[in-house]
């Protein structure tokens, strides 16, 4: 430390890494400072420096030489573990001539917890220390000497039963290229033996990876997710807020991509009117800090991630600072500091996983004014994605075509004369509407509403009749009689079609792209209509109460969604 450096540090005051000291007075009141240091983030003992004020009185040299001895006996045998200390002396030039100040450097311990003859644990409060108490963050200290790891421990009163054995089965064979079964092993042996079950209780990773409902056990542990109109996230203001997203962490991880490819927007570059554009924020890097969040977080913290959305940034928000002695610096060079190696282990099956280290590295690389943040003092670790604010773009999710506006226009209609979702006789294809709240049958003209088949084009065309309503949907085939039932054109089941995507979607991703809340409304209402229509199917139809059962859309059901002329 330069002279300059210590008048500046002296103006600045007293903080969670610098301390004064006029003199050495009290060694057990010393010992507790340098253990503070020790368990938090290190710091310096500036011996010669009225606390009160900064101003540096300074020491000669029997003061310096005494302290020093008694400072270095202090770190060897009033700290457990002993504390690793550095001395210098910096001559300092004030008004009253030159004055001596001994530096004490206390670095961030290795062995944590570090403690007191008496056994106390002291850390840094801001300025102060005190002394911890809380079970919480005892265990915390551990974790960070690396003697003990939130992910390995017992989950109280959880069963073998709370593991859903087709997700482990899957995972297993993915692993090991065969089953456990194949292997001579029993499924509690092959649990036991991945370190997932353990004096008959779940580990917290085994829970958060394999558990049926993870969440009814360990409720925090979630991702909260919201779409603000503005940037400002004390807004009352929002596009989109879902219920807190749940399940285990590889069904979280895609729920979290879905909200953010929902609510982010498709560029077109260049590209085709009908073609999707790209995302404003590459996927790749999304992919690569959702994963971060989850792998990485601090899981002694009992905290959920947050993901914001504002017109102008992503902020992606994890529980727990960086791990040890790990910098935001380090990040741009790969260095792997893992807090939760189990966890990181089952993801390099189950995510689509980069490699150990080189996640954010490959985020920066793709998106160069990403941010990172980490906040020491509130124990997080911020990513920040900017976002412009003046380009243009879509949001793929929530367009609604030509086809689909005109549709929701005539079931408008249809509703201001309390016609209800009708249903057709299997005789002749003729539609007899309901009343929905009484329940009674309309009957006379403006009622009938009958599908056709057309084997001449391949596009779906509604035809509407300004006398009497008829609604006239004809659809492509090759010689096929098409039966579809005409709930189809709900205000409900199409926004279903129009939220489908490639790929098989289970319930709780297809509410969430729906900002569904009512799992009772939503499967009446949108998914068995849409399956008694035929637009689409399970992905396993032998067991459709099947926790991993997913829906995808049927061949008539992309040509519904497809077709963008009337």
């Amino acid at each position: 430390m330069t002279a300059e450096e210590l008048l500046e540090t002296t103006r600045l005051g007293e903080t969670s890494k610098v301390q004064f000291k006029l003199k050495f007075d009290n060694q057990e009141k010393i010992a507790a400072e340098m253990i503070a240091f020790a368990n938090s983030r290190g710091g310096i003992l500036l011996f010669g420096v009225e606390d009160k004020t900064g101003r540096i009185e300074g020491l000669d040299y029997k003061a310096i030489q005494s302290t020093s001895s008694r400072v270095s006996t202090i770190a060897v045998e009033l700290c457990k573990p002993l504390v690793h200390i550095l001395t210098e002396v910096v001559k300092a030039p004030t008004e009253a001539g030159n004055r001596y100040v001994l530096v004490v450097y206390v670095d961030e311990g290795a062995g944590k917890p570090y403690k007191d003859l008496n056994g106390a644990i002291w850390i840094k409060q801001g300025a102060d220390k005190r002394r911890l108490t809380e079970n919480v963050e005892i265990v915390r200290l551990y974790q960070q000497g690396g003697m003990m790891f939130a992910e390995e421990a017992e989950v109280f009163e959880t069963v073998i039963d709370d593991l859903d054995e087709r997700l482990f089965a899957a995972y297993f064979r993915k692993e090991f290229g065969r089953s456990y079964k194949e292997m001579g092993m029993t499924y509690e042996r092959a649990l036991q033996a991945k370190r997932i079950l353990r004096n008959g209780r779940i580990t917290l990773a085994g829970l958060l990876y394999f558990g049926i409902e993870p969440q009814t056990i360990r409720p925090a542990f979630t991702v909260k997710t919201i779409s603000y109109l503005g940037n400002d996230a004390g807004g009352e203001n929002y596009r989109s807020k879902p219920d807190d997203l749940k399940g285990t962490i590889p069904e979280i991880f895609k729920q979290t991509m879905m909200f953010l490819t929902s609510n982010l927007k498709h560029l077109q570059h260049g590209r085709g009117f009908n073609t999707v554009g790209e995302l404003e924020i590459p996927r790749i890097v999304l992919e690569e800090v959702v994963q971060n969040a989850l792998l990485h977080r601090d899981y002694f913290k009992n905290a959920p991630i947050r993901v914001m959305i504002f017109d102008n940034r992503v902020e992606i928000v994890s529980p727990g600072k960086l791990p040890n002695s790990l910098t935001v610096a380090d990040l741009g060079y790969g260095n792997p500091v893992i807090r939760n190696n189990q966890i990181v282990a089952f993801g390099i099956h189950t995510m689509p996983f980069s490699g150990l280290g080189t996640g954010l590295k490959r985020a920066m690389n793709l998106f160069p004014d990403i941010q990172f943040i980490n906040d020491v003092e509130g124990e997080r670790f911020i990513v920040i994605m900017p976002r412009n604010e003046d380009v243009e773009g879509e949001y793929v999710t929530t367009q609604v075509n030509e086809y689909s506006s005109r549709l929701e226009e005539m079931i408008k209609r249809a509703g201001s004369q309390n016609i209800a979702t009708p249903q057709v006789s299997s005789e002749n294809k003729q539609a007899t509407p309901h009343v929905r709240d009484k329940n009674k049958q309309v009957k006379g003209k403006n009622a009938h509403i009958t599908p056709h088949v057309s084997s001449e084009n391949e596009q779906v065309t509604t035809q509407v009749s300004s006398k009497n309503e008829q609604i006239t949907t004809q659809v492509s085939s090759k010689n096929e009689q098409v039966t579809t039932q005409v709930n189809v054109v709900t205000t409900q089941v199409n926004n279903l079609l129009l939220k489908m995507q490639e790929e098989a979607l289970g319930k709780k991703e297809l509410m969430l792209l729906l900002n569904l809340r009512n799992t009772h409304y939503f499967k009446t209402d949108f998914l068995r209509p849409a399956l008694k229509a035929g637009l689409i199917e399970m992905t396993q139809p032998d067991s459709p109460r099947s926790p991993t059962q997913k829906y995808r859309l049927t061949a008539l059901g992309r040509k519904l969604k497809g077709s963008s002329k009337p």
